[in-house]
């Protein structure tokens, strides 16, 4: 599979007005174990997030979802 070109004509079935809602729901329900799976969130906080914390002071952290970034506008 080669996901460096893409169809910007296409959409995901699940922007579709028209999009089958039980489809949806269980889509939505598996989020969480594909993020777990694949994100690699933890690495992350491990190696950049925490080392900037500190428990003399607040941290605010300012999260900007993008999907996959893949497609700029």
């Amino acid at each position: 599979m080669d996901l460096s070109r893409r169809d910007l004509r296409l959409t995901e079935l699940m922007d579709d007005p028209d999009c089958d809602p039980v489809a949806l729901d269980r889509t939505y329900a598996r989020f969480g174990i594909v993020n777990r799976a694949v994100a690699g969130w933890r690495g992350v906080y491990r190696s950049r997030i925490r080392p900037l914390l500190s428990a003399e002071r607040g941290t605010t952290l300012l999260d900007i979802g993008s999907g996959g970034g893949d497609v700029p506008l």
